[in-house]
């Protein structure tokens, strides 16, 4: 099963050793964080993703590019490789 969720990003508090607990009961569960941009991540969001990976459940992230939201962070990341795909995404109008 996987879950997809923003609540380790938008209420970091849920994630605690009951909901752990209850999560580590199911089998072949992955849960994917949604992230929309870095300034996202605070200490506790932080804190919140340590507990889940911590505890052996495996977690992934995605996200979707917004424009005005995150798209800068985006090139910025894209701008410091020099590949060849790079190139070609950061001529993609944004």
């Amino acid at each position: 099963m996987r879950i997809g969720t923003r609540i380790p990003i938008t209420l970091p508090q849920r994630i605690n050793t009951e909901l752990i607990q209850a999560l580590k009961m199911f089998n072949h569960l992955y849960i994917n964080i949604h992230i929309n941009h870095p300034d996202e991540l605070t200490s506790e969001s932080r804190d919140a993703i340590l507990a889940l990976a911590n505890n052996g459940i495996p977690l992934g992230s995605q996200s979707v590019l917004l424009k005005g939201i995150n798209d800068d962070y985006f090139k910025k990341i894209i701008s410091t490789t020099n590949s060849n795909k790079s190139k070609a995404l950061l001529s993609v109008s944004m």
